[in-house]
């Protein structure tokens, strides 16, 4: 959640402190996160479910998500 925007990110509140693995989220479900960054409600990143393997980087399957959305791949 984005600093100020709790009152009028409200209807987004399920995912203030949401975690899901990449593969089992619902489109639905991106959806909406994806239109909560869009009104700048939230921040959203997708992280390396196992850190030690940060050296291979993002899979395809991942790379073509943040491809497509704009999401930049940040140091591990």
């Amino acid at each position: 959640m984005r600093e100020g925007k709790r009152g009028v990110g409200s209807k987004y509140s399920d995912y203030f402190d949401f975690t899901e693995k990449l593969t089992k989220v619902p489109s639905h479900r991106i959806l909406a996160l994806f239109r909560a960054e869009k009104e700048e409600i939230l921040d959203v990143a997708i992280e390396l479910e196992n850190p030690a393997t940060a050296g291979a980087g993002p899979s395809p399957y991942e790379l073509g998500i943040m491809h497509r959305f704009g999401i930049s791949a940040a140091p591990y």
